[in-house]
């Protein structure tokens, strides 16, 4: 209790941090779903138009678990229940930071699954993210177990704030999500930066391939999620109790939202042989003709050994990228 204000201008600035928390809320779901909107043609194209994969369970799991959960966490902070029963559970805010951790775990597992193909299986790779991975989980459940509660001064409704020291201890989740997040991106630069230097001496080529393409992709994730992190880790330290962690349904919002763009856009960037078996030729129909009089040769598509996340837990094989496209193939 003592985050709590005696004076009446300290009362109005508590409702204001929890209107403020309301609409950031109502914003974060309303980008999710103008998002999936315009990006659902693309899901039906590259996903729903081909056989099934984990990947692609994976895929629909996140995309349609972050829409469905946000939804219901923005519905239950509008349900007109007593106060008595959501501080005595203390349901609405433990199940949002529950849908929380499953959400980045979920986006954080999706990460790793690519790292590991850029990797090609390499199981220390694996190990070394799985052990991360860990680490951060059981920050979490520790940090979620044994929350102090701050009630608010309107006896209705799901209005539940965070103690100061609840929110240093939640902040420090954030800060290992923030830094699991710039692990991967820094194996990712290294990674897609090797590939870079044998296409441009092997292929005589600086243009954008398919591992480019997922540096560039991994560069603007992990630019965009490092900005939304840092600010939401900035309202356990800065805000007051009912907007610490205000911030947080908005950085998973936008979380899942790059996250499946990142996967549409590395689809619809590679062509049909994204979708071969093991040690498959490539296919014939990927090739153009050129009349030299030595028959048909294959044009400036760059072919590359890499995992690709469809079929991720299989092996590598061959696929094959346009750059004449431009990048994306829509």
């Amino acid at each position: 209790m003592g985050d709590l204000p005696t004076d009446k201008g300290g009362w109005q600035g508590i409702v204001y941090e929890h209107h403020i928390h309301e609409i950031t809320q109502v914003v974060a779901v309303s980008f999710l779903y103008w998002d999936h909107l315009i990006t659902l043609g693309d899901e039906v194209k590259h996903v729903w138009a081909h056989p099934k994969s984990r990947s692609s369970f994976l895929f629909l799991f996140l995309r349609y678990f972050g829409l469905t959960s946000n939804t219901s966490v923005l519905i239950l902070a509008k349900s007109p229940l007593s106060h008595d029963r959501y501080l005595d559970h203390f349901i609405p805010c433990l199940y949002r930071q529950i849908l929380l951790v499953i959400t980045q775990s979920a986006v954080c597992i999706l990460l790793t699954l690519r790292i590991y193909a850029l990797f090609n299986c390499d199981k220390r790779i694996l190990v070394f993210l799985c052990g991360s991975a860990v680490i951060f989980l059981g920050m979490a459940a520790y940090f979620l177990v044994g929350q102090e509660k701050v009630r608010y001064p309107i006896e209705i409704g799901c209005h539940i704030g965070i103690s100061h020291q609840t929110a240093l201890g939640l902040s420090g989740v954030w800060t290992a999500l923030f830094a699991y997040d710039a692990i991967l991106f820094l194996l990712t630069t290294s990674r897609t930066y090797r590939y870079w230097l044998r296409s441009r001496f092997e292929f005589g080529t600086e243009r954008l391939t398919l591992v480019s393409l997922m540096f560039r992709d991994g560069a603007i994730y992990f630019f965009v999620m490092a900005m939304a992190t840092l600010s939401n880790i900035l309202t356990f330290h800065l805000s007051g109790p009912f907007m610490r962690g205000g911030l947080s349904s908005f950085a998973s919002c936008v979380s899942v939202t790059l996250m499946c763009r990142l996967m549409l856009n590395l689809h619809a960037s590679a062509d049909t042989g994204i979708y071969t078996k093991p040690g498959d030729p490539h296919r014939p129909e990927n090739a153009e003709s050129s009349d030299n009089g030595t028959g048909p040769t294959v044009s400036s598509e760059v072919i590359l050994e890499t995992m690709i996340m469809d079929d991720i837990l299989m092996s590598t094989f061959s696929t094959t990228y346009r750059p004449e496209a431009g990048g994306v193939v829509r």
